[in-house]
């Protein structure tokens, strides 16, 4: 998240060139108790959730056949591990009346927190364009081989990219790290308006929306790929081609998970850059408990993404399932199996599954 204080209206301005601990209480800042309650409530079961659930499927991606989706998923899921994580300050700044807490109440932990919260948020964005064009290719062309080396290196490309921006904007946008209590977390903030709107425009807009596009193109692409796909007679065919349906059908649920909590963003960012590119900074958010509704768009939305991702594994992914049982029953001592030595058992990553199947 990004802000301006054109007046100086939550500090001085001379303070957005250091970081701070926190700001006085603008008097527009309008806290509703039960909704603190809803949203820190909401943060700890997305910490619960995602926390337990990512690491979960983490395990069992690891576990499992080694394929460019499957490497997909293990990035993915370390992202919501770190996004689930990172929720916890939030919750306790609701409880706590907005104050901000040991994390947020440090300098250069509040920097660090923000750095990452910008950063693994992006992040997850860009993992779902990548595992939705990686499997529109892959449904388009099946003998296409996709190298998880060149996967992982874009991923690391684009972290890098994401550092390297938000540094750029604390030098060239004046802005830095800091508490705001109107928002319950560490915000990039900025007394001055962006003396270089195309900078702004990039930094946070172009990783917001033009992923949406890419994601809903890829989407398109893949439903009239298998639309258009002849259908075999032959019994094997038929079981490749229900296991590719089945795990395509996935990528399209998880996709479209994203795109449900990300659409009042892209829109909020599209708006915003129309204002800035032709009319200039002026203040959106003009109503009543506006934080609340900024919270949701830049936060909650997407830890509850992130949460709810590995009740989508569980739902689709039978092996999944599978292997969360053999872990619950290697937890109990009595029904322990002296040969089954991991929660996988000896053969996850050479069984083909629908789920593991070389996509």
């Amino acid at each position: 998240m990004n802000e301006y204080d054109d007046d100086g209206g939550d500090g001085v301005q001379g303070a957005a060139k250091k970081v701070v601990t926190s700001l006085p209480v603008s008097t527009e800042l309008i806290l509703n108790f039960g909704l603190d309650f809803t949203f820190g409530t909401a943060c700890l079961l997305c910490f619960v959730s995602g926390g337990i659930g990512n690491t979960a499927a983490f395990f069992y991606f690891k576990m499992s056949r080694n394929n460019v989706a499957h490497t997909i998923y293990k990035v993915i899921t370390l992202t919501d591990v770190v996004v689930s994580v990172c929720v916890v300050p939030v919750a306790w700044c609701y409880f706590s009346e907005r104050s901000p807490g040991l994390l947020f109440g440090i300098p250069a932990l509040c920097t660090i927190w923000g750095y990452t919260w910008n950063i693994v948020g992006r992040l997850s964005i860009f993992l779902v364009v990548v595992l939705s064009t990686t499997r529109t290719i892959l449904v388009m062309k099946p003998f296409y081989s996709i190298k998880t080396s060149w996967v992982l290196l874009s991923i690391a490309l684009y972290t890098l990219f994401l550092l390297v921006q938000l540094l750029l904007n604390d030098w060239l946008l004046d802005a830095s790290v800091q508490y705001k209590r109107l928002y319950g977390e560490c915000v990039f903030y900025t007394a001055l308006k962006p003396r270089y709107p195309i900078i702004h425009f990039i930094g946070y807009t172009v990783p917001f929306i033009i992923p949406m596009f890419v994601v809903l193109v890829s989407c398109v692409c893949t439903v009239y790929a298998i639309a258009l796909k002849p259908k075999s007679n032959d019994a094997h065919n038929v079981i490749l081609q229900t296991s590719s349906s089945r795990v395509t059908k996935t990528i399209l649920i998880f996709t479209a998970v994203y795109c449900i909590f990300n659409v009042p963003l892209v829109f909020d960012r599209l708006f915003v850059a129309v204002q800035n590119l032709f009319k200039g900074h002026k203040d959106l958010y003009e109503f009543k408990f506006r934080e609340y509704y900024l919270n949701f768009t830049f936060s909650l939305s997407v830890a509850i993404n992130s949460a709810l991702n590995p009740w989508l594994y569980l739902w689709r992914m039978v092996n999944f399932r599978s292997f969360l049982r053999r872990c619950v029953r290697r937890a109990i001592p009595h029904r322990y199996n002296a040969v089954d030595h991991s929660c996988g058992g000896p053969n996850l990553a050479k069984r083909g599954t629908q789920e593991t199947i070389n996509l």
